[in-house]
């Protein structure tokens, strides 16, 4: 099937794996002003993004550049994104709506922390995550 956007990406170049983190998302107005905040979860992360659930249908658009903080136990993660797909709540098994953002700017400490959680720390999605990374209970 083929994506008549610009900011569609080959699936799965990278692994993903879960995580499961309070996020913090940023949405900007025109002129670069912060517009709204949003708070969601991640539901996974690789290199090059994270998918996202909220609990309600964000007001976000494909293409849109956001920032997001990512609340790890022992860091806050920042980056900027862009929105390259929505996925709607499909049922009551899956309530949330989906929002896969691909990486556009990290701060090089937000890329040393990630690269360090990806290659040591994490396992790849369908293993057991970390202890680290889990969502506080």
């Amino acid at each position: 099937m083929k994506s008549s956007s610009r900011f569609h990406l080959a699936r799965r170049r990278e692994p993903r794996f879960p995580v499961s983190v309070p996020a913090t998302l940023t949405t900007f107005a025109e002129n670069m002003e912060p517009r709204q905040v949003l708070y969601g979860v991640t539901k996974d992360i690789s290199r090059e993004g994270t998918l996202l659930a909220f609990s309600s249908p964000p007001p976000l658009q494909i293409g849109e550049f956001v920032k997001v903080e990512l609340q790890l136990s022992s860091s806050v993660l920042h980056f900027y994104g862009r929105v390259i797909r929505i996925r709607p709540a499909e049922s009551e098994e899956i309530p949330e709506t989906l929002i896969h953002l691909h990486f556009t700017i990290l701060e090089e400490s937000s890329i040393k922390y990630l690269q360090s959680l990806l290659t040591s720390e994490v396992k790849p999605a369908g293993k057991d995550m970390d202890s680290e990374l889990k969502r506080g209970e």
